[in-house]
């Protein structure tokens, strides 16, 4: 929640959407921008509950292919956004790995 709190700054030019359905399972964050001109972007959140080494960079990519094998971009491509950004955030606690 606090990071959608965080986007609504940028509401006048994006549309953020969370737990959104899309293509075969629901995204976590969608940030489409008003003009179709400029990138979209789908986040996915991964809380991870222990980190034995490597654990976050493992999950962190595991989200990724999980935007792929859902086919979360679909619907945005379908909407005419030619540029969608992927990225998963893998956290446990005050520690993230961000992987796009």
């Amino acid at each position: 929640m606090f990071i959608y709190g965080m986007l609504l700054a940028a509401s006048d030019d994006y549309v953020v959407q969370s737990n959104r359905e899309s293509g075969k399972g629901r995204s976590d964050c969608v940030i489409k921008p008003i003009d179709k001109s400029k990138s979209a972007v789908i986040v996915e959140f991964k809380h991870v509950k222990k980190i034995p080494p490597g654990d976050l960079e493992k999950e962190a990519q595991e989200g990724l292919g999980q935007i792929d094998e859902k086919s979360y971009v679909h619907d945005l491509k379908r909407e005419g956004y030619e540029r969608v950004h992927k990225y998963c955030i893998a956290f446990h606690k005050k520690i993230c790995v961000v992987a796009m």
